[in-house]
């Protein structure tokens, strides 16, 4: 059987084609919506205090389906029937939360369907392979699924922090995609796809951004970026082997800013006795705004710890390294949340944002 993979000519089409449906997309977009001024949703609070459209997700979505095209028929690490079951929970995902966007879904019915994507992901026999036992696997998978689709969402707050780093997570999937086959098979090319989307979208949603992704745009990705994750992190030694310690440690890097934002957000709040469902301008991004960093700089400060995180969680992954290194890793990490949260709780101390209710 002969072994089927993109080839150079196919990735830089496949990269450019996506990045241009996705700004045609927004262009398109942007003129469809531009007067489009929605209400926030009850306990939303936006950083920027300018209305605008929140529908970008859309733009990557549609480079989804260009990258399920140029994926068709190569070799794939994923059965026909679990992309099925992708397709369907990534659609999910995407319809509720776009709807979100457009009227307001209370957050009981969105945290069901991400249950019900994490569900999906059990089903198809993608969930978490780590302890050997199918029913804490699963419960491991349905905490990471819908903690994540949750934590991207949670991120989306100031202008370019969650494409940033979704695109360097993304960036990850499709390496090790790679690595694993030898090639780039349809993996690489619905993920590298996404990339490109994300791109594309980015050039409206840098600040000053000109459009939000919208939660159909974070559930989507927070969903995509859980089963990749899952996949070639969770169970790198699966795959080869069985768990190791560092095949978490990797999940962990991959994914560490929207995490370490979440993680940092909830003990803030339920220290001071608040729903971590409150809207709030208390996340990480915003707390070095109050030091003084414009939003910008702040992009850029995440796209440098995304890809220090990208280059640990590859390094452990596929370099061999010593317990020295993945001990320095692990340093890094814990080092970087415990910054944010000394960060968070000066800025509660100098009066920038309060929890009094």
């Amino acid at each position: 059987m002969m072994l089927q993979g993109l080839a150079r000519t196919d990735v830089i089409l496949l990269l450019a084609l996506g990045f241009v449906l996705s700004v045609v997309t927004n262009v398109l977009l942007l003129r469809k919506f531009k007067a489009y001024k929605r209400t926030p949703k009850p306990g939303q609070i936006r950083w920027a205090s300018q209305q605008k459209p929140a529908v970008g997700g859309i733009s990557f979505a549609v480079a989804l389906v260009l990258g399920m095209a140029f994926g068709w028929g190569l070799d794939s690490i994923w059965a026909p029937l679990q992309w099925t079951g992708l397709a369907v929970g990534a659609v999910l995902a995407f319809g509720v939360g776009l709807l979100d966007d457009f009227k307001h879904v209370s957050a009981l019915r969105k945290l069901l369907v991400q249950l019900a994507c994490a569900g999906l992901v059990v089903g198809m026999g993608l969930g978490v392979q780590c302890t050997g036992w199918a029913a804490v696997d699963g419960l491991i998978t349905v905490f990471w699924v819908a903690g994540l689709m949750n934590a991207v969402n949670m991120l989306d707050n100031m202008d370019g922090i969650t494409t940033i780093t979704s695109i360097f997570s993304a960036l990850f999937v499709v390496l090790a995609a790679a690595l694993h086959l030898g090639r780039l098979g349809t993996e690489a090319a619905v993920f590298l796809a996404l990339i490109a989307g994300l791109f594309g979208f980015l050039v409206v949603n840098w600040h000053p951004s000109k459009m939000y992704m919208g939660d159909g745009g974070s559930m989507l990705l927070g969903f995509l970026l859980a089963t990749g994750s899952i996949a070639f992190c969770w169970n790198l030694g699966a795959i080869t082997g069985s768990f190791r310690g560092t095949d978490l440690l990797v999940a962990l890097l991959v994914m560490a800013l929207p995490l370490t934002d979440t993680a940092v957000v909830i003990i803030n709040r339920l220290s001071h006795g608040v729903s971590p469902a409150t809207g709030g301008r208390d996340h990480t991004t915003h707390n070095l705004s109050y030091l003084g960093m414009a939003d910008n700089y702040v992009a850029v400060t995440y796209s440098f710890l995304s890809m220090i995180n990208l280059c640990w969680a590859l390094w452990i992954a596929y370099g061999e390294p010593e317990q020295f290194v993945i001990f320095t890793a692990t340093a890094w990490g814990l080092g970087v949340f415990c910054v944010f949260f000394l960060i968070s709780r000066y800025n509660l101390r100098r009066g920038k944002y309060t929890y009094n209710v």
